[in-house]
This record gives structure tokens, C-alpha cells and sequence, in this order.
């Protein structure tokens, strides 16, 4: 198994305590068929949030082990100080089924690191070098692009990575952007899949078929196949049946109980 190096390490406790949808399988050294029933299928639609301008990134309280007598947590992937969507907000008639967590610090906190959940197996790995058509084209320019009311710099050299871009100019089919989908291993979740979108970049020493760790470095902040809205990591969690769960209790969150009433917009004569 691929750990992080010790770079990512250090610029992982910088957020976190010290103590701490599919044809191709595809990883950032290779393309390894899979079977499509292996993962299940996901569209997911963006829309605009609030400008949430740098605030300092927050502590996250680590979460429990996975047990049968102790209720489970995730260990945090990333600051929960911004929450942008929950489970039942609305993407026009669908609703979410996802929850959103917006970057923070410096740049809306593009580029700071990313972290695994839970123990768990990658079972693919998605970024526009692999398959632009599926995940989207790179914003490879130089100079900055407007996000919820701020520019941003386009990319950053950023250690153990290189010059990593964080947007894209075309989302692709997929609508999620840089993506990692693995599938839980053990504890009362074993089975289940849980995805992470709009990334920057993967951890370049991480592959299809790697072993996850809580709170092992997967990959860094971005805005990728998003529109307008602030830079966020896009999570969600689905039972072995194919349903989605509402993962926010798992963090310690408030679980999204608002009534859903998602209805398709009207257009304006």
C-alpha cells in the first residue's frame, strides 16, 4: 500500500490535530478494468453558495473508532467550519444527497489537504488527465478565476505534488471533477461506498486498489466542475443496495431533516 510522504504529513497537521459514475477504473499510473456493478452509478448537479471569504481553518473533533458498542464517526476529511449544502437541499428537481464542506484559509483554502474517512479500498480514481470527457477539461491559464465573489489564483506549486491546477473549464459527464470513490472496509458500514468530489488532485502516490487509513492525506482542496460557488470537497455515502445516506451524523453533524419539496424552476417569459 502507498502512504502519504512525509511533506503531506506535515501540511496535514497545519489543518487537522496532530493526533490525529462506472465504466474504466482508472488510476494515476495505470487503467485497470473493473466490473460497472462494482460502483454504483451518480449524477450530481452544482449550484451557486455564499462567498465564505478565508476564515482559519478549524479543529475538527477526530472521530470514534468503528465498534460495535460505540456509536460510529469518520474521522473528519476536512474542516467542518463551513458547511455549504446538506443531504435534502435541492439541484433543481433532485436533491443532493451529498454533503459539502467549503474550503478554508488562505484562497478559500485551495490547495490544503484532504483526508480519508474511514479505512476503505480506492476503487477509482477520476481526474480530466484520465478521461477529459468524464471529468471535465483543465483551466489551464495563467492569472485567477471569480468564485463566489473573490478571484483565485487558477494553480499553485504546491509540495509533493507539483504545479496543481484547481479548476476545470469543462465539467465533463460526470459533474464531479477530480473524484475518488472507495468502498468501506469493516465496522458497521463494510460495504458501503463513499465518494469524494471537486478536488484538486489525487495524492500522486495513491492507486486503484490502495488501502485507506482514517485520516491518511488523499488529496488536496479544489473547485473542480464547479461553476460559481465556493471551492468544496463533495461527500456522499451509499448502502450496499445502491441508497444514499445522509453521512453528516457520521461527523458529528446535524442530520439534514428539512422537509423536501424540490421543484423545477419556472422559467422567466
Amino acid at each position: 500500500m502507498n502512504t502519504a510522504s512525509s511533506g503531506a504529513v506535515s501540511r496535514a497537521s497545519a489543518l487537522l490535530v496532530p493526533c490525529g459514475a462506472l465504466l474504466l477504473i482508472l488510476s494515476t499510473a495505470c487503467a485497470t478494468p473493473m466490473n460497472q456493478a462494482q460502483v454504483p452509478s451518480f449524477r450530481w448537479l452544482p449550484r451557486s453558495e455564499e462567498a465564505f471569504l478565508s476564515p482559519q481553518p478549524a479543529e475538527p473533533e477526530l472521530g470514534l473508532d468503528a465498534t460495535e458498542d460505540a456509536e460510529f464517526r469518520f474521522y473528519p476529511p476536512y474542516s467542518l467550519e463551513r458547511v455549504l449544502s446538506t443531504f435534502n437541499d435541492c439541484r433543481g428537481r433532485r436533491q443532493h444527497r451529498g454533503l459539502d464542506l467549503a474550503g478554508v484559509g488562505e484562497d478559500m483554502g485551495l490547495g490544503t489537504p484532504i483526508f480519508a474517512m474511514a479505512h476503505s479500498e480506492v476503487l477509482l480514481i477520476g481526474t480530466p488527465d484520465l478521461d477529459r470527457d468524464k471529468f471535465g477539461t483543465w483551466d489551464k491559464r495563467s492569472g485567477s478565476t471569480e468564485r463566489a465573489k473573490t478571484m483565485l489564483p487558477r494553480s499553485k506549486e504546491i509540495e509533493g505534488y507539483g504545479k496543481v491546477h484547481f479548476f476545470t473549464r469543462k465539467n465533463g459527464s460526470w459533474n464531479s471533477g477530480v473524484v475518488l470513490v472507495t468502498r468501506i472496509m469493516g465496522g458497521p458500514l463494510d460495504g458501503h461506498i463513499l465518494r469524494y468530489m471537486h478536488m484538486a488532485a489525487i495524492h500522486p502516490e495513491l492507486e486503484v486498489g490502495d488501502i485507506l487509513e482514517p485520516g491518511q492525506e488523499i488529496a488536496l482542496m479544489g473547485g473542480t466542475a464547479i461553476r460559481s460557488s465556493s471551492p468544496h470537497v463533495h461527500l456522499d455515502l451509499e448502502d450496499p443496495l445502491g441508497t444514499r445516506i445522509d453521512l453528516a451524523p457520521y461527523l458529528g453533524l446535524e442530520a439534514d431533516t428539512k422537509p423536501v419539496l424540490c421543484k423545477r424552476k419556472k422559467k422567466k417569459r
